[in-house]
């Protein structure tokens, strides 16, 4: 990750009110391919694309969570402009926790926003896996393939997996993931990054 491209986005949070010691939570509700047509579109639409509602109601409960320091994350959904209209339907259902950022391709200011995120919840996607390499921790959600074999690739602290395989209803695909089940992965990951805060602080 370029120092340039970590100012670049410092700057760029900056003027969304998120400051350098905030918490911030990035979202990736799409997948490669959301926006193209191909053969692999119904397998992707049942196994990587979870509810919107779900995305929004998540971030709403993420963004009400008070840290030790009295702070409450922030919560960032980056999108390309083919992607914006799920990006406000969740921003809809979050009753506007989630602030939108609609950017052009820039992978290096990409892997700089991916290494600010404190966390990423994402489905097994690029993403994930470039979130993996600039150790951001990870909640990642996975149905239709096993994630020992694709990942994420990191030390095991940094990332929950939660399979749909592992719920009630797998045929459902991701869709079988509950709202309450990521959002306990969260906490759970939320709590590691307080507990590293205060050992750097020590």
């Amino acid at each position: 990750v370029k120092h340039d491209a970590m100012q670049l986005v410092d700057d760029e949070l900056a003027q969304l009110s998120i400051e350098k010691n905030d918490i911030v939570i990035g979202l990736h509700p799409t997948y490669c391919g959301f926006s193209t047509s191909n053969l692999r579109k119904r397998f992707a639409l049942k196994h990587k694309l979870w509810p919107a509602e779900n995305f929004g109601y998540l971030a709403d409960k993420l963004a009400n969570i008070e840290m030790s320091n009295g702070q409450r994350p922030k919560i960032i959904i980056d999108l390309l402009d083919d992607e914006m209209p799920l990006g406000r339907r969740i921003a809809e259902h979050s009753r506007e926790s989630v602030q939108l950022l609609n950017t052009k391709p820039n992978i290096e200011r990409y892997k700089a926003l991916l290494q600010r995120y404190n966390l990423l919840v994402s489905p097994d996607t690029g993403p994930m896996h470039m979130a993996a390499a600039v150790d951001t921790r990870i909640v990642a959600l996975f149905s239709g393939k096993n994630p020992n074999n694709c990942g994420p690739f990191t030390d095991p602290d940094m990332f929950t997996v939660l399979r749909s395989e592992d719920t009630k209803a797998p045929e459902l695909g991701i869709s079988a993931i509950d709202v309450e089940s990521v959002l306990s992965a969260c906490k759970d990951q939320l709590q590691k990054i307080e507990k590293e805060s205060r050992g750097t602080q020590v």
